[in-house]
Formats: C-alpha cells, structure tokens, sequence
C-alpha cells in the first residue's frame, strides 16, 4: 500500500470520528434539555390553566368554564384538546373527543395531586391535572403539541425573536 494511500485512509477516518463526536455533542447538548425544559413549561402552564378553571367556574359558573375552554384552543401550543372531566364523568365542551380513550390518565390524575402526562403520540402529549370548584373534583386535560427538536446544523425552531 502506497503512502498516498494511508494517508488518505487515516484522514477518512478522523473525518468520521469527529462527525461522530459532533453529533453525539448535538444530541446531548440540545435535544435532551430542550425536551426537559419542554416538559417543565407544559407542567407550569397545565397547573396555571386548572388553577384559573377553578376559579373561573366558582365565580362564572359553567358558561364561563365553556368561554374559558374556548379561548384556551386557540393558545400556541395546545392542539385542540381542551376538556374539563368531572368525577361523575361529565365532559365540558368535548369538541367530539371521546374521553374514554383517556380512561388510564383520568385515574391516575383523580389519585394524584400532580400534573399528569401520557406521551403515547409521537407528535403530542396530554396532560391532566385535578382541581376543585364548588366542592366537586375536576379535572382538566390538555393535548401540547410536542418540542421540536432543533435540526442538526439548522436554525432552531425554539429561538425567542
């Protein structure tokens, strides 16, 4: 084997090292604490949303619940899934989603005191979370469009203007 030919060779080999190393550093740097902290705001923003229902359904009763839900579906973030589930099993404002699906995340939320999250859909999360009106269980339910994770060597879709 000729010197030209070794050389070369040993210089394929640092090129794929080093690729390798730069895409190990991409995932580890960006996709793990982008998801985390993806994880943290949809946790924040569920508790502040089942919070504000509480007290909007105590002082507005179920037509306020209903506006609420509404203007809730058009936040960023939210892929139209909004719904209030009473313990008796009622529904407010559905928009046709069949909660029975659900039927998992509904009990472990009514025994929990804590936000809630399934991760089945690759492309969306629920989460749920159990709050008191008028001395009855509730609890809301929320479907988030999942973090984009930024594209290797690309602009990153999370970047604040």
């Amino acid at each position: 084997m000729n010197l030209f030919l070794k050389i070369f060779l040993w210089f394929l080999a640092a090129i794929f090292l080093m690729l390798g190393v730069l895409l190990f550093l991409n995932w580890t740097v960006q996709t793990e604490p982008t998801v985390s902290r993806w994880r943290v705001s949809v946790r924040n923003q569920t508790n502040l949303y089942s919070t504000a229902a509480a007290q909007i359904f105590e002082d507005r009763g179920e037509e306020g619940l209903t506006k609420f839900l509404e203007q809730i579906r058009g936040t960023e973030g939210i892929i139209g899934e909004v719904d209030v589930v009473g313990e008796d099993g009622r529904v407010w404002a559905p928009r046709g989603v069949d909660v029975r699906n659900y039927e998992e995340l509904i009990k472990r939320t009514f025994a929990s005191n804590d936000v809630e999250m399934e991760n089945r859909e690759p492309e969306s999360a629920l989460t749920a979370k159990r709050f008191t009106a008028n001395g009855k269980q509730y609890l809301m339910i929320l479907r988030w469009e999942r973090a984009k994770i930024t594209p290797f060597f690309g602009e990153s879709p999370l970047r604040y203007a």
